[in-house]
């Protein structure tokens, strides 16, 4: 009896810091700090994303619950205590160290934008703090339109990169064509021409067959209108029909916003350490 007693009493506990495990992991929080971008093409339109990248950044990670973004103007006032310039200082270690620990930062991130031929690339510095461990992650895009759209795709992967949670983005479709919507202007437009149609032959045929002076014109009138009517409702569906079969096309042949890492990612049962919580489950690892 004290044996399975015994045995009992290990299975509670076990159990016991299962569910503790499981709910302090619910609450911890990767504190971030984001570090300036640098426009590394000779674009001045690119200054504009250099300026912007940053902010949106930030607010893409703050709509994750277990991300806690660091102001950025703490970390400039830190730094011009230090007299650092924001960004060269990630290029050291034992600053690294000594910056995240004052502004109480577990990664700090900075990103680089280039342009090839015509191709636009933000690439993302993730440096953990309390190992100086480097990684990357980027974002291609197509043409410079996309930058929210690129930001956003970094956002997601930093997020599971330091989680584990939700999943890897590497691809996002842009340009889509709403084919349903010409397809369905094109039904509506047809349905309008058969209509008047109808309409035109029946007061043709009236006014052909009249023998009351008195509705002649008005029969004539009517059906003069009704053909004109059925006329332009035809050509506007052969226009859409015309529009849904260039979306389909253009939807084909659409460009992508493409994600690129600096280390391959494998996956395992562990156990991640923060400041503020214990995190259990399958993680990815890096």
């Amino acid at each position: 009896m004290p044996g399975k007693r015994r045995g009992r009493h290990f299975w509670i506990r076990l159990l016991l810091a299962i569910g503790f495990l499981l709910i302090t992991g619910a609450e911890a929080q990767v504190h971030v700090a984001i570090s300036d971008f640098t426009n590394r093409s000779n674009l001045p339109l690119l200054d504009a994303w250099e300026k912007n990248a940053p902010e949106l950044l930030s607010t893409e990670l703050s709509q994750y619950p277990d991300v806690v973004v660091l102001e950025r103007r703490r970390l400039q006032d830190i730094l011009q205590e230090q007299q650092l310039a924001l960004g060269g200082f990630l290029q050291d270690s034992a600053l690294v160290k000594q910056i995240g620990h004052l502004m109480g930062a577990e990664v700090i991130l900075s990103g680089a934008i280039h342009k090839f031929g015509h191709r636009y690339r933000i690439d993302l510095k993730i440096v953990r703090v309390r190992t100086g461990e480097v990684w990357t992650e980027k974002a291609v895009s197509p043409d410079s339109r996309h930058l929210n759209r690129m930001i956003e795709m970094l956002a997601a992967n930093v997020h599971y990169r330091l989680t584990g949670q939700g999943k890897y983005v590497s691809r996002i479709k842009i340009g889509r064509y709403h084919t349903g919507y010409w397809l369905m202007a094109a039904g509506a437009l047809f349905a309008g021409a058969i209509y008047t149609d109808d309409v035109y032959k029946t007061n043709r045929r009236l006014y052909q067959n009249n023998t009351d002076l008195t509705k002649f014109q008005t029969y004539y009138d009517r059906a003069n209108g009704a053909y004109k009517a059925t006329v332009l409702l035809g050509t506007l569906t052969a226009s859409a029909v015309v529009g849904a079969l260039v979306a389909w096309v253009k939807n084909r042949t659409a460009g992508e916003i493409k994600a690129g890492s600096g280390n391959n990612p494998t996956t395992g049962a562990s156990v991640q350490l923060y400041n503020k919580g214990v995190s259990l489950g399958v993680q990815v690892r890096w």
